[in-house]
């Protein structure tokens, strides 16, 4: 297969065991990060027509540079994780549209190379570069090498590189004043941060694109065909160079249940997070409890953070005590902004929304109930994203 344009875009720029990607950056944050927001409706605000079975992964197609230019505006307004395009992506919607299982591939790489460009950029912008900052296509940084030919693909944003020699003499009189660990401590503060990129998994529901991913009714299905839907998108996001899998928009239990089992069968080598559908604050979509949920979570070694996502801002501090109760892993919220989606219309219903302002007012709230990582999903901007980091940066 011919590589894609851009050749580095996105390879993991952490390394060391799955929990290690989230308490590391969590540590450096001090104690919170901060996710990104929609992309499928922040393309929309933009001009484009994602009226598809593919929703936002028909973008991948028509316009890739503008998911590129979002992912960028996501990290200028904040945010320490973004997470890929491939939310509605599948082999099995890209063969409906009529593209081969080696298109899709192209496609799904697609996803990890914007996010990885946007990521470049960005570290561009903040200056750590080759000009005096940290190397860009450094190769140092990482002790993972994505699979067989995800290379072309790759990004690596490297260690702290020039700037770090920079320093050379000056962090050798710091080790001897104060001694290796504060020496430690204190180059692990100077480290310019670096954005992880998470590649979406969405749910079966998000293939059907029927709005079951807000009920979890997939009539028959059993966690068998779940596990064979789910099974080849994990293996290749997993492999191409990103830093972790966002599992998001899960309605069940058993859908849950079929991704570790997955994870685990397929020993993917980097960690995910899961997060849940709540219609009510205190069950999933489907109806199981949201105690339950998390415990499937909790016991699975691969999963290093779990909660909710598009949700009412208005379930997630329930969701949050509840997640608290049965897990010691970093709960993860990213609601929608509150208003509701009409599947029979196709649009979302804005009379119960929240403003960006109220939004971010709640943020605080999660943090102080048990909450680490922070963000927005569908109806959230870039604007969300910036209140959010500036409530929980204040």
């Amino acid at each position: 297969m011919e590589p894609l344009s851009g050749s580095r875009s996105c390879e993991s720029s952490y390394a060391g065991s799955a929990s290690g990607v989230i308490d590391g950056l969590l540590q450096r944050n001090g104690g919170f990060a901060v996710l990104d927001g929609g992309m499928a409706t922040e393309l929309e605000r933009r001009g484009q027509n994602i009226d598809d079975p593919l929703w936002s992964a028909r973008c991948l197609i028509d316009n890739p540079d503008l998911i590129r230019d979002i992912h960028l505006d996501y990290l200028r307004s904040g945010s320490d994780i973004i997470i890929s395009s491939s939310y509605q992506a599948t082999f099995q919607g890209f063969e409906k549209r009529g593209y081969g299982r080696e298109q899709a591939r192209e496609l799904f790489l697609t996803s990890v190379r914007l996010a990885g460009e946007a990521r470049e950029q960005f570290m561009k912008e903040t200056h750590h570069t080759d000009d005096g900052g940290t190397d860009v296509n450094s190769n140092s940084g990482s002790n993972r090498t994505p699979s067989s030919g995800s290379n072309d693909y790759g990004f690596n944003a490297g260690t702290i590189g020039k700037k770090r020699n920079s320093k050379e003499g000056e962090s050798k009189k710091f080790c001897t004043q104060y001694g290796r660990e504060e020496a430690a401590e204190q180059e692990e503060k100077e480290r310019p941060r670096m954005p992880l990129v998470a590649a979406s998994v969405g749910s079966y529901g998000a293939f059907l694109a029927d709005g079951s991913e807000y009920s979890g009714d997939y009539g028959d299905v059993t966690i068998e065909d779940l596990m064979d839907f789910h099974r080849d998108r994990i293996i290749l996001l997993a492999t191409s160079g990103v830093d972790l899998l966002a599992l998001e928009t899960i309605p069940s239990r058993m859908e849950a249940e079929a991704l570790i089992r997955v994870l685990e069968e397929e020993d993917v080598p980097i960690p995910s997070w899961i997060t849940y559908v709540s219609m009510d604050g205190v069950h999933s979509a489907r109806g199981d409890p949201f105690e339950e949920c998390v415990a499937v979570a909790d016991r699975c070694n691969k999963i290093v953070a779990v909660g909710s996502n598009c949700v009412s801002p208005r379930f997630v501090q329930s969701l949050v005590t509840i997640a608290k109760q049965v897990t010691s892993k970093p709960i993860v919220v990213y609601p929608n902004s509150g208003e509701a989606w009409d599947d029979d219309k196709k649009e979302w219903v804005a009379s119960t929304g929240v403003s960006e302002e109220d939004f971010a007012s709640y943020v605080p709230e999660w943090r102080d109930n048990g909450a680490s990582l922070f963000g927005g999903c569908c109806r959230t901007t870039p604007s969300t994203i910036r209140a959010i980091a500036a409530a929980l940066r204040a």
